[in-house]
């Protein structure tokens, strides 16, 4: 604890990295402050109670992407990624959406960097005091019993330990060692050095949640136009809801197909084998060639695999403690009764807790973080101070 003081202290002792810090923090309060401007002649509890029954629509990704803002629908409800649309069809919030984007720009080249990202993170972290208030309700009106004490102590705790755990993966590398031959150029000898070829147990980072969530969007967004005048749109929309069976059947299936097919587009082994053997490199034991692509290939399967399981675990663990699993709506013929009557409640219908960073948004806070902090740790070192970590360097996602 004393060596993260000392970092910080250390922040503030660097004339121009104080100066980059302090002028990120104004401009995040500029940002959170136009968050509170709300658009001429809109009725906010209106909109608040279709928000609420449109959760987990396409609808609700927006206004969690936008830190709330869609949902009292302020001049900065269409949040940052939205602009080149918004352009296109109002002006208002269009200038909003640019002045957000101008925002994030001026914090990446003026400020500690990262900009666009942290609007973002800063507009997901916001629902922290309303997620600490519900425990502390849920502690004074003793919700769960008499192990409510127990139950939030446990509930903390489990947070602490996803935070963890999604730091140590992000962080994680499999590191394959590469040996360059040694070359003559002119009369200078080239090559000879040792190095590795690191390659990330998550590559795919939050874009596989990303498409599947947005994808597990549409039937309930449809359903909300189309619902009424088509029972199967409704009837299928419902089974895909949060805590269904299809709907985790799909999620999970979408993660990892996702995760493959993610990685297969940004990663080309062979391209990759071939620029090695032109360089002089190779993997000791394994042929130059087609041999190295395979191998590389085969490595990178194996942890895009536990990459998707990694997601897929983080990402249903907070739907699981908001909704639960409903078991018990499978058909008699699967099970549904059994579950019924052999499953313990906060397992079919969840803890009740108003869990408001979901699996993508906390990969996103987390991984943020961590991508700050891994700059300031190379401001840090780049003057000669000592950074946040006790050895080397702090190891981000990039």
């Amino acid at each position: 604890m004393n060596r993260f003081l000392q970092a910080l202290a250390n922040l503030f002792r660097v004339e121009e990295l104080r100066k980059r810090v302090l002028f990120t923090l104004a401009l995040l309060a500029v940002y959170r402050i136009g968050a509170h401007i709300p658009t001429p002649g809109i009725n906010s509890a209106v909109l608040d109670q279709i928000f609420s029954q449109a959760a987990g629509t396409a609808l609700g990704i927006f206004d969690l992407f936008s830190g709330g803002n869609f949902r009292r629908l302020t001049i900065f409800a269409l949040g940052i990624m939205p602009y080149i649309t918004s352009s296109i069809i109002l002006l208002t919030l269009t200038t909003g959406s640019a002045f957000i984007m101008w925002l994030g720009e001026q914090i990446s080249e003026r400020g500690i960097g990262n900009g666009m990202s942290l609007i973002i993170f800063v507009g997901i972290v916001v629902g922290l005091p309303r997620a600490i208030l519900d425990l502390y309700e849920k502690f004074k009106t003793g919700a769960w019993g008499v192990f409510t004490p127990l139950a939030i102590i446990l509930l903390l705790a489990l947070m602490v330990a996803v935070v963890a755990f999604i730091v140590l993966v992000e962080g994680g590398q499999r590191r394959i060692p590469v040996q360059y031959a040694k070359r003559v150029v002119g009369r200078r000898v080239m090559g000879g050095q040792s190095s590795y070829l690191p390659l990330r147990v998550n590559s795919g980072g939050v874009i596989p949640p990303i498409f599947a969530s947005s994808l597990l969007a549409f039937p309930a967004t449809i359903a909300l136009i189309l619902g009424q005048k088509y029972a199967f749109i409704k009837t299928f929309a419902n089974a895909v809801k949060w805590g269904e069976p299809l709907y985790t059947l799909l999620y999970v299936t979408m993660i990892v197909l996702f995760a493959f097919f993610y990685v297969g587009i940004v990663f080309n082994p062979t391209e990759l084998a071939d620029n090695m053997r032109k360089n002089g490199g190779f993997i000791p034991g394994i042929r130059p060639g087609r041999n190295t692509s395979e191998y590389v290939s085969r490595i990178l399967k194996r942890l895009t695999l536990i990459g998707a399981i990694y997601l897929a675990l983080v990402c249903m663990l907070p739907e699981w403690m908001i909704a639960g699993i409903h078991l018990n709506h499978l058909p008699t013929w699967l099970g549904g009764n059994w579950f019924d009557r052999h499953f313990p409640q906060f397992i079919l219908n969840g803890l009740g807790v108003n869990f408001y960073f979901g699996g993508t948004s906390l990969l996103i806070v987390v991984g943020v973080a961590m991508d700050t902090v891994q700059q300031l740790e190379a401001q840090l070192v780049m003057r000669n101070y000592e950074g946040f970590a006790r050895k080397g360097r702090f190891r981000g996602r990039r």
